[in-house]
């Protein structure tokens, strides 16, 4: 995340937290894609976050971008 613009940070923190709240992977998955040309691991790291029972949506998610996950 570190590679990311400032304002970019904050708006995926923001949306991390509302996914906490929430767990709408909505709530986050439009500003983590913003992040995927800069940084695409910040797009990886958040499946550690995802509940077990969105981790197949999630893993769709990555596959249609084009995201490759190793676990």
């Amino acid at each position: 995340m570190n590679k990311l613009p400032k304002p970019l940070k904050e708006t995926i923190v923001a949306a991390q937290r509302q996914y906490a709240t929430s767990s709408n992977l909505e709530d986050v998955i439009s500003d983590l894609k913003k992040a995927i040309p800069l940084d695409p691991g910040v797009f990886l790291g958040f499946r550690h976050f995802v509940t077990e029972a969105q981790k197949s949506e999630f893993d769709s998610i990555c596959e249609e971008l084009g995201l490759c996950i190793t676990l």
